[in-house]
C-alpha cells in the first residue's frame, strides 16, 4: 500500500512537471519553439513504467490542445510514451534511440495524417512541423537520461530501489557525446537564422528610412501635404513594395494617411535589429506567424518642418517573413540532417569506444574457468593506450593468478598424497599406540577431560582395579578409587605448600600443570574394596593449539616394592639397634686402650688402635645415619621448629667442620651480604644439613682449594649455597643424587668413602623445615648445593 502511495505521488508530480515543460517554450529559430513536456514522460518510461508514463504524457499533451486548439499532439505524445516504454522494456534502454524509432516508424507519419490530412496544412509547414516535433522528441529524451544518469550518480548508494543500480558507460558517452554534439553544431545554425532576419530588418528600415527622406523634402517644399503623400505612395508602391504613409502629430493624431487601411495602426512592437523600426501584427487570424505574415513593418521619423510630427511609413511583413521562413526552413533541414547525424555518430563512437571494455567484461567473466583449466585467455587488443594498459595489466594479473592456481594444484595434489600418507600413519600409529596401551596390561593407564571424567581405561587398569572400561570411560572420575581421607590430606598439604585451597579433582592435577609431571605413592582401592599401593605419575595433555584438553595417569603397583623396601627397613632397623651398644662399647675400649690408662700402648700398636677407633667411628655414623632413615621412614623424626638466627648456626657449623678441611687441606670460607636474617627451623637439624653438604664439598675438593658457604635473602626466603671445586656430578648420576644408599661411585675401589644416605637425609630434613634443595654442576669444575628456607 506504502508503494502504490509513493508511485501515486510520483506520478502525480512528473505529471505536473509535465505540464510546466509544455507551459515554458523555448524559441529555437523564427517561428519554430520546442516544449518540454516530454521529458517528464521519459523519466516516468524510466523510473515509473508503461502506464505512468502514458498517464504523464498525456497530462502534458492536454495543454497543446488548448494552446494549438486540437488534441492531436496530445494523442501523438501519448503513443510516444507507449512506443518508448515498450522499447525500453524489451531491452532498448537508451531513451534516445527508443524515441527515434518510434518518431521514424509511426510519428512522421502521425504529423503527415493529422496535420496534413486532417487540419489541411500544405506539405513544406506539415514538413517543418514533423521535423521540429522530431528534434523536440530526441531532444527531450537526451535530458530525460541525462537527468537520470545525474541523480543516479548524486544519489545512488545501493539503497535506492526505484533507481539503476548503476550508469553504463557506452549510455554516458552516447549521451554526453551527442550533447556536445548538439550544442556545438546547432549554437551556429540558431545564432545565423537570427542574424539573418536582424539583417533583413536593418536593410528594411534603411530602406523605409530613404522613403520618408525623399517625402520629408516634398513636404517642404508643397503645402498639400496629402498631395504630396498620395503621389510619394504611388512612387514608392512599386519600388519599394510601401503600403501607406501617415502624418501625425505631437499627440500622436493623425493629420494625413494614405494606403494601408483607413484606420492606420500608428503603434507597433519595437524592433531591437533597427532602431525606428516596429512591427504591427494583427491580435486575430490564426498563429503567431500566419498574423505575423498579414502584418506591416512601421518605420517613423520626425518631420523636419513641422515640431513634434512624425512621418510613419508602411510595407507588408509577408515579403520579409517568406524570405526568413525559407531561410528558416534551410537552417531547420540541416539541424535536422545534423541531429540525426549525429546521433548516429555519438551511437557508433560510444560503441567503438566501449567494446574493449565489453570485451574485457566478457572474457573477465570467463578467466575464472580458463584459470581453473590452467589456460590462458585470449584477451582483445586496442589503440586506445589506456584500454591496451589495461588489457596488459589483465593479462598479466591473469597470468599470476593462472600460475598461482597451477602452483595451489600441485600444492593441493601434494597436500592429498600427504594426507592419504599421514593418515595411513596416523592409523598405523594410532593402531600400535592401542595395542601397546592394551598390551599394557602390568601397568594402569587411565586419561581424563579437564573436568576428571574418565576417558580412557585401559586393560592393566582393569586387571588392577577389577572395573569394566565400559562402566568408567564417561562417567566416573578417578576418585572412585582412590581413599577419601588420602585425598582430603594430600589436599591440605598442597593447600599449605602453594598458598591457596586445593580440593576436588585439582589434588591430582595441580602440580602436573606447574611442573609439567607429578609422579608420588598413593593407594587405589579395588571393585572389591581392597588396598593396592601405586607409584602414579600425572601428565596433562595438550592438543595441536596447546590448549589443555585433559590429564593422563600411569599407576604402577608397588606392593611388591613396599614389601621388600618393609623388609629392608625392619632387616636396617634390626641391624642397627642390634649393632648401636656393641659399637659404642668397642668404641669406648679402643679410646681406653689407646689413651694408655692400661699400659703403654706399643707405636705399631697404636697405629692400629687409630685405624679401629676412626673405623668405629664412621660404623657409628652408619648407624645414626640408618637410625635417622628409619624415623623418616615411619614419619618419627621430632623436629624442634622454633624462632632463630640464621648466621649463628652457619658459622658455629663450619667452625665444628674445620679441621676436616683442616686434614684434607681444604679453606671453608663464608660469604654472607646480611647478617640479620631470622628463621623458623630446628636448630639441630639444620646444623646436620650444613654438616653432611660441608662434608661432602670437602671430600670431594682438591687439595689447596677452597669451600665456600654463600648466604643471600631474596624475596621473602634465603638461600644458602655450598660450593666446591670438585670433579662434578656425573650426568648420568642427576636422577639419583638424593636417593637412598645412592652414589656416583659405587665399586669397591672408589677413592672417596660415604654411604649415600646424606643427601637423601638432608633433602627429608629441608622438606620437614619447608625448604627445598637442589644442586648446579659443571662436570670437572665443580658442584654447588643450594637449600632454601623461609625467612621469618
Amino acid at each position: 500500500m506504502k508503494i502504490i502511495y509513493k508511485q501515486i505521488l510520483a506520478i502525480i508530480a512528473l505529471a505536473l512537471l509535465a505540464l510546466a515543460g509544455n507551459m515554458l517554450n523555448v524559441s529555437l529559430l523564427f517561428g519554430l519553439h520546442f516544449i518540454f513536456g516530454s521529458v517528464a514522460a521519459m523519466l516516468a518510461v524510466k523510473l515509473l513504467g508503461l502506464w505512468p508514463a502514458v498517464v504523464v504524457a498525456t497530462v502534458g499533451g492536454a495543454y497543446t490542445w488548448g494552446l494549438w486548439g486540437h488534441p492531436y499532439a496530445m494523442v501523438i505524445f501519448a503513443l510516444e510514451a507507449v512506443t518508448v516504454s515498450v522499447l525500453y522494456r524489451r531491452g532498448l534502454r537508451n531513451l534516445v534511440l527508443a524515441d527515434l524509432v518510434y518518431w521514424l516508424v509511426a510519428g512522421l507519419w502521425l504529423v503527415s495524417l493529422f496535420y496534413g490530412g486532417v487540419l489541411g496544412l500544405d506539405a513544406a509547414s506539415t514538413a517543418i512541423v514533423a521535423l521540429k516535433q522530431l528534434l523536440n522528441g530526441l531532444f527531450n529524451a537526451l535530458i530525460a537520461g541525462i537527468l537520470i544518469k545525474v541523480i543516479i550518480w548524486l544519489y545512488q548508494d545501493g539503497s535506492v530501489n526505484w533507481l539503476p543500480k548503476d550508469i553504463r558507460l557506452d549510455e554516458l558517452l552516447f549521451h554526453v557525446l551527442l550533447f556536445l554534439t548538439l550544442i556545438a553544431g546547432a549554437t551556429p545554425v540558431v545564432m545565423d537564422s537570427y542574424t539573418y532576419k536582424g539583417q533583413l530588418e536593418k536593410t528594411l528600415a534603411e530602406e523605409l528610412e530613404g522613403v520618408l527622406g525623399e517625402t520629408d523634402e516634398r513636404i517642404k517644399n508643397q503645402p498639400n501635404t496629402r498631395y504630396i503623400l498620395e503621389g510619394e505612395l504611388v512612387r514608392h508602391s512599386t519600388s519599394a513594395g510601401v503600403s501607406g504613409l501617415t502624418l501625425i502629430n505631437r499627440s500622436g493624431e493623425i493629420i494625413a494617411n494614405v494606403g494601408v487601411a483607413e484606420s492606420p495602426k500608428v503603434d507597433g512592437k519595437s524592433l531591437t535589429s533597427a532602431p525606428n523600426l516596429s512591427v504591427w501584427i494583427p491580435d486575430t487570424g490564426g498563429s503567431l506567424m500566419s498574423r505575423w505574415k498579414n502584418g506591416h513593418y512601421l518605420y517613423r521619423e520626425p518631420l523636419s518642418n513641422l515640431a513634434g510630427a512624425e512621418l510613419i511609413v508602411y510595407k507588408p511583413a509577408e515579403p520579409l517573413i517568406q524570405k526568413v521562413e525559407l531561410q528558416r526552413d534551410k537552417s531547420f533541414s540541416f539541424l535536422a540532417v545534423m541531429t540525426l547525424i549525429s546521433v548516429l555518430i555519438s551511437f557508433v563512437l560510444s560503441r567503438v569506444l566501449t567494446k574493449p571494455l565489453q570485451r574485457l567484461e566478457n572474457i573477465s567473466k570467463q578467466l575464472p574457468e580458463h584459470i581453473r583449466q590452467n589456460t590462458l585467455p585470449e584477451l582483445p587488443t586496442s589503440k586506445v593506450h589506456e584500454y591496451s594498459n589495461l588489457t596488459n595489466s589483465l593479462k598479466g594479473m591473469s597470468d599470476v593468478l593462472t600460475e598461482t592456481f597451477s602452483e595451489l594444484d600441485r600444492m593441493r595434489a601434494n597436500l592429498e598424497q600427504e594426507v592419504v600418507s599421514r593418515t595411513r600413519e596416523l592409523k598405523n600409529t594410532s593402531t600400535m599406540l592401542k595395542n601397546v596401551v592394551g598390551a599394557s596390561t602390568e601397568m594402569a593407564i587411565v586419561a581424563t577431560d579437564t573436568e576428571g571424567v574418565i576417558t580412557l581405561f585401559n586393560s592393566g587398569a582393569e586387571n588392577l582395579l577389577g572395573y569394566g572400561s565400559h562402566k568408567l570411560v564417561g562417567k566416573e572420575t578417578p576418585a572412585l578409587f582412590h581413599l577419601p581421607s588420602e585425598i582430603n590430606t594430600r589436599a591440605g598439604e598442597l593447600s599449605q605448600q602453594l598458598g591457596e585451597k586445593i580440593e576436588g579433582f585439582r589434588v591430582f592435577t595441580e602440580l602436573a600443570l606447574r611442573d609439567g609431571s607429578d609422579a608420588r605413592e598413593w593407594t587405589f582401592v579395588t571393585k572389591h574394596g581392597e588396598q593396592i599401593p601405586v607409584m602414579l605419575r600425572v601428565t596433562p595433555i595438550h592438543n595441536e593449539s596447546g590448549e589443555l584438553s585433559g590429564f593422563l595417569g600411569i599407576a604402577e603397583d608397588v606392593s611388591e616394592r613396599k614389601r621388600i623396601e618393609n623388609f629392608k627397613n625392619e632387616f636396617i632397623s634390626t641391624v642397627s639397634h642390634e649393632l648401636r651398644t656393641p659399637i659404642t662399647s668397642i668404641s669406648g675400649s679402643i679410646r681406653l686402650i689407646a689413651s694408655g690408662h692400661l699400659g703403654d700402648v706399643p707405636e705399631k700398636m697404636g697405629r692400629l688402635l687409630e685405624t679401629a677407633e676412626r673405623n668405629s667411628k664412621r660404623l657409628s655414623l652408619l648407624i645414626n645415619d640408618l637410625l635417622d632413615i628409619e624415623k623418616i621412614a615411619a614419619g618419627k623424626l621430632d623436629f624442634d621448629m622454633k624462632s632463630m638466627p640464621l648466621l649463628p648456626v652457619i658459622e658455629q657449623t663450619i667452625e665444628e667442620n674445620q679441621s676436616y678441611g683442616a686434614e684434607r687441606k681444604v679453606t671453608l670460607v663464608l660469604v654472607c651480604g646480611e647478617s640479620d636474617i631470622n628463621i623458623v627451623a630446628d636448630e639441630l637439624r639444620l646444623k646436620q644439613v650444613m654438616a653432611n653438604l660441608l662434608s661432602n664439598a670437602i671430600k670431594f675438593s682438591p687439595v689447596e682449594s677452597e669451600v665456600i658457604v654463600d648466604v643471600a635473602s631474596t624475596e621473602g626466603k634465603v638461600t644458602v649455597s655450598v660450593l666446591d671445586k670438585g670433579p662434578g656430578v656425573p650426568a648420568e648420576f642427576h636422577d639419583r643424587i638424593f636417593h637412598k644408599f645412592a652414589q656416583a661411585d659405587s665399586s669397591d675401589t672408589r677413592q672417596v668413602g660415604g654411604t649415600g644416605l646424606g643427601l637423601a637425609i638432608t633433602k627429608e630434613l629441608i622438606t620437614q623445615m619447608r625448604g627445598n634443595i637442589n644442586f648446579e654442576t659443571s662436570q670437572g669444575e665443580g658442584t654447588r648445593f643450594y637449600f632454601s628456607l623461609p625467612v621469618e
